[in-house]
């Protein structure tokens, strides 16, 4: 396993040559670490905290992902 320093020097030198596209995703990822809501806007959150709440209040009123994904399939004729 490659050693903290050499980590980081590893990590220094891809960065160097990585193009705009790749950079734009390390912002992203630094960006997204950085965030005390890990990327999500409030709203997001809000619908997420809703739906838990319903899952937590019913939790049998869910259904398999299996489910979900046989009547998607059905619906749009894949």
């Amino acid at each position: 396993m490659d050693s903290s320093i050499q980590l980081r020097k590893k990590i220094h030198d891809f960065i160097d040559q990585a193009d705009d596209k790749m950079l734009q995703i390390f912002n992203a990822i630094i960006s997204n670490e950085n965030s005390d809501e890990k990327g999500l806007t409030k709203g997001h959150r809000e619908i997420l905290d809703k739906r838990l709440q319903e899952h937590l209040s019913s939790p049998e009123s869910g259904k398999p992902w299996a489910d979900v994904v046989n009547e998607l399939k059905k619906e749009y004729g894949l």
